[in-house]
């Protein structure tokens, strides 16, 4: 006598959830890039935040281009944001990266990753 369909899906169900090591559910890091006429500083309320919900998460703070100088032109923040995070993305190549960018941070983001 075969089992029914609903049993074998709520072994699959109940095994997937109890036998994955923590490894297993580790975050990729985390890029955050601020906005215009701001700073990395002005986003580490973001940074605490990803870190107390998820312990263990590398975060990163580009700090380039900060405040006035965020005003410069578009393509010059681009090079030099798209280089950090090249280098990050480098670091991690085997898992990736999330990126988050605030604002003007945004576009460059969009750029550059």
């Amino acid at each position: 006598m075969q089992a029914p369909s609903w049993v074998f899906v709520f072994s699959v169900a109940l095994l997937g959830s109890v036998v994955l090591p923590d490894t297993a559910r580790a975050y990729r890091p985390v890029v955050i890039v601020h906005g215009i006429l701001d700073s990395a500083l002005a986003l580490f309320h973001l940074r605490n935040a990803i870190l107390e919900a998820h312990p263990g998460t590398e975060v990163y703070m580009v700090a380039m281009f900060q405040d006035m100088k965020s005003a410069w032109p578009m393509w010059t923040q681009v090079l030099g944001f798209g280089n950090a995070i090249k280098n990050i993305s480098d670091i991690h190549k085997d898992q990736g990266i999330n990126i988050i960018g605030y604002s003007q941070g945004g576009l460059i983001s969009r750029v550059c990753g």
